[in-house]
């Protein structure tokens, strides 16, 4: 199977947040309301589809987005947030190089754990 990873265009945003909503469980689209399409584009760039998923896909993505958040601001430090009940998301981001830094974050009502490079 091959695959085309492009940037997101501005009219993938909804759709994209729409994934990451639905992957991580957070049920926001019972109905279409613009504060759920500022929610689902705001969220966007975290998305890999389920299908994509285990193939190497969403470790392709995240190291090229690091690459290029490094060469652009090279003083930046690159964080993330895991939900502690994720564990294969952790052993992805701990294979990447994230350490975990602090294991007491609270967002949308949820604990998670943040970790960084």
């Amino acid at each position: 199977m091959s695959y085309l990873i492009r940037p997101a265009m501005p009219e993938d945003g909804a759709f994209i947040g729409k994934c990451v909503c639905e992957g991580i469980g957070f049920e926001i689209f019972e109905k279409e309301t613009d504060q759920n399409r500022e929610i689902a584009e705001r969220i966007a760039p975290l998305a890999a589809l389920p299908r994509f998923r285990r193939q190497g896909v969403g470790s392709g993505l995240i190291k090229e987005r690091i690459a290029q958040v490094q060469q652009e601001h090279p003083d930046l430090r690159i964080t993330l947030l895991v939900d502690p009940e994720n564990l294969n998301g952790q052993r992805i981001y701990s294979r990447l190089g994230f350490q975990f830094i602090n294991r007491n974050v609270v967002a949308f009502n949820h604990l998670y754990w943040k970790m960084a490079l």
